[in-house]
């Protein structure tokens, strides 16, 4: 399995006392993309992990506009994870 670094949250709550207790996904903003970022050494070698076990995902494997490279899964719950890392920059 690929090295998994980190994980950015980006759950949004109407009361955090109580979404401490429980992290429900009351709506998500139209600005934010994912409940999750989780960063990986290699998303490539993660995708396909994923895919030979026939996981559905939201969005397949790709560079995006924001310069990431990656892909989404939503889980069972409906929250939407980001599983990538930034676009490699190619030194000169």
């Amino acid at each position: 399995m690929s090295n998994l670094n980190y994980i950015f949250p980006f759950f949004i709550v109407e009361n955090l006392q109580r979404s401490v207790a429980f992290l429900p996904n009351y709506t998500r903003h139209p600005w934010a993309r994912w409940d999750a970022f989780i960063s990986t050494a290699d998303p490539d070698v993660l995708f396909g992990e994923y895919h030979s076990r026939g996981l559905a995902f939201r969005k397949p494997i790709l560079d995006d506009n924001d310069g990431l490279r990656g892909f989404e899964l939503a889980d069972a719950d409906g929250y939407v994870l980001f599983f990538g890392r930034p676009e490699q920059i190619i030194s000169r």
